[in-house]
């Protein structure tokens, strides 16, 4: 748009009113195509500056990872996997759970499938409502 704009000799003020930017940033673009440069070069490079931007995702040692897949084998969760070896793991359990969504433990293996209960909740599958307590059953 920018380049539309600088083409039909519109003023650096009225492209970035029109566009809702800077004048600054107008410049910057403007000069970058005075380089023989195309607006999708600068998008490019853009992209590629924005990638260095953002905090890196939490990773696991390949070691971490194993200790914790075998855990999740003999059916542990990862909270209880935390909170039993907290100097083991060097995140968080929450970060744990974030991990799982991110698809690098495997989801079927937590006990939940990977949806985490509050604390508090209690379990209530398998509960049939309309059967009678077994001591009911007893007395009569």
């Amino acid at each position: 748009m920018i380049e539309a704009y600088y083409k039909e000799s519109l003023k650096v003020t009225d492209i970035a009113k029109a566009l809702g930017r800077s004048k600054q940033t107008t410049y910057n673009v403007l000069n970058y195509l005075k380089e023989e440069h195309s607006a999708y070069d600068y998008y490019k490079r853009y992209k590629v500056n924005k990638k260095r931007c953002a905090r890196n995702k939490t990773s696991l040692t390949q070691a971490e990872k194993d200790y914790i897949q075998t855990h999740l084998d003999l059916s542990w969760s990862l909270d209880v996997i935390k909170g039993v070896y907290p100097d083991r793991i060097s995140c968080s359990m929450r970060t744990l759970f974030q991990l799982a969504d991110r698809g690098i433990f495997k989801k079927e293996n937590l006990p939940w499938k990977g949806k985490r209960k509050s604390n508090g909740h209690s379990e209530k599958r398998g509960k049939q409502a309309l059967r009678s307590d077994f001591r009911e059953r007893v007395d009569s």
